[in-house]
C-alpha cells in the first residue's frame, strides 16, 4: 500500500499520513481503518498531517468517501494538508464544501516543515486551552 499512517510523537497528538506515488480509493479506505485503529482509544484532540508531497494524483472518485468520513466518530481536531497542487487544492476545497462534517478544521501548507510547525502550534493551543 502506498499510504502509511503513524504517530509522530510519544504523546500521540500528531498523526502523519504519508501518501506516496499512485494510490487507490481502496488504499484510502484501508488507511482510514488503520487511522481508526490508532485513534480508537484517543479521547483528546489530535492533529493529522495529510502528506501529499510524494503523490502524483488522487483517485478519481475520492469525493465518494465524504459521507463515510462524515460518519467517523473520532475525527481529528485539525487536518494539515501539505503538498497540494492546484488540482488537489481545488478537490480539497470541493470536498470541504460538499462534506463539511468530514473534517473539523483544515489548514494547507506548502512544505512538510511548515505542516509540522502548524500541527505543533495547534496542539499547543488545545493543550493550553
Amino acid at each position: 500500500m502506498n499510504i502509511t499512517t503513524r504517530w509522530t510523537d510519544a504523546s500521540q497528538t500528531i498523526l502523519h499520513i504519508h501518501f506516496r506515488g499512485s494510490w487507490s480509493l481502496d488504499d484510502f479506505y484501508l488507511m482510514i481503518e488503520a487511522a481508526n485503529r490508532l485513534t480508537n482509544g484517543v479521547d483528546y484532540p489530535y492533529v493529522v498531517i495529510a502528506d501529499l508531497t510524494n503523490t502524483v494524483s488522487i483517485p478519481a472518485r475520492i469525493l465518494s468517501s465524504g459521507t463515510y468520513l462524515e460518519g467517523l466518530p473520532n475525527k481529528a481536531h485539525t487536518v494539515v494538508v501539505v503538498g497540494t497542487g492546484h488540482f488537489l487544492d481545488m478537490t480539497l476545497r470541493n470536498f470541504q464544501q460538499q462534506f463539511p462534517a468530514s473534517m473539523n478544521a483544515v489548514l494547507r501548507c506548502d512544505t512538510l516543515g511548515d505542516a509540522y510547525k502548524a500541527a505543533r502550534d495547534v496542539v499547543q493551543r488545545f493543550q493550553h486551552a
